[in-house]
């Protein structure tokens, strides 16, 4: 398989492609777990958690 890293193509294992989605989506899902504990720490609003989501990109889901 072909992924892309630092802007340039290279081909890898099935295997280690898979497990490097795998991996980002555990990423995202730890950010999402930090984004909800701090609202939950700070009594955030919905308003002020869809201002964070928008300033840090890395909070939001890969279909949004």
């Amino acid at each position: 398989m072909v992924i892309m890293s630092e802007g340039e193509p290279i081909s890898v294992p099935k295997e280690a492609a898979e497990f490097l989605e795998q991996d980002g989506k555990r990423e995202q899902a730890e950010a999402k777990r930090e984004l909800i504990q701090l609202c939950y720490r700070e009594g955030l609003s919905l308003e002020k958690i869809g201002a964070i989501r928008e300033a840090y990109p890395r909070w939001q889901s890969q279909s949004n």
